[in-house]
């Protein structure tokens, strides 16, 4: 139960913001709160990231872990060649 609110929570647009800026990210967390569904749904509806990018920038689990959260962004950095 605890997984499915962590996935759903807005928190996850901190992520969106860190690659896309602030703008981007507290519109996503706006437009996920309003439709009541999650950030990752409300990213790949607008095609900003992949399914397999948002499966792991996105996963609560690597957020909340300091180097699985550096390592999943510098892994999208990389194949944006943003680095």
């Amino acid at each position: 139960m605890s997984a499915r609110y962590a996935e759903e929570s807005t928190a996850l647009a901190t992520v969106v913001a860190t690659l896309f800026g602030y703008q981007v990210g507290s519109r996503i967390a706006k437009t996920a709160y309003k439709q009541q569904c999650s950030v990752k749904q409300v990213v790949l509806a607008e095609k900003l990231l992949t399914p397999e990018q948002a499966d792991y920038l996105l996963d609560p689990m690597n957020m909340t872990d300091p180097q699985k959260s550096t390592a999943a962004i510098k892994r999208y950095q990389t194949e944006m060649n943003m680095s």
